[in-house]
């Protein structure tokens, strides 16, 4: 193997553990969040007491964050997906109007 296929593994490993780290900082961040604008509930002494509708609830932020966060990185969607959006074709295409 040569140094630079090392030198790529290396950094994709490590930028592995970084992206697990920010993504393990911010969900925490977010679910913290969360706890705090629900002041009638606290939610982890819920699942703690294993309330299943919370954890659904709870879930159900997970992955909408995990979608939004989809959206964001995955190549083609998000803002560059709007753009191209207007390329699609109607479902009914209007017919030409006939010249006189």
């Amino acid at each position: 193997m040569s140094i630079s296929i090392l030198y790529d593994i290396a950094a994709v490993f490590i930028w592995s553990l970084a992206g697990s780290a920010a993504m393990g900082i911010s969900l925490g961040l977010l679910l913290k969040i969360y706890d705090l604008m629900t002041p009638g509930i606290e939610e982890f002494e819920e699942l703690k007491k294993g309330n299943i509708a919370v954890a659904i609830v709870m879930a159900a932020i997970i992955i909408a964050f995990a979608l939004i966060i989809c959206v964001i990185l995955w190549p083609g969607s998000g803002m560059s997906g709007m753009s191209s959006s207007a390329s699609i074709p109607p479902a009914h295409p209007i017919p030409p109007v006939p010249q006189p």
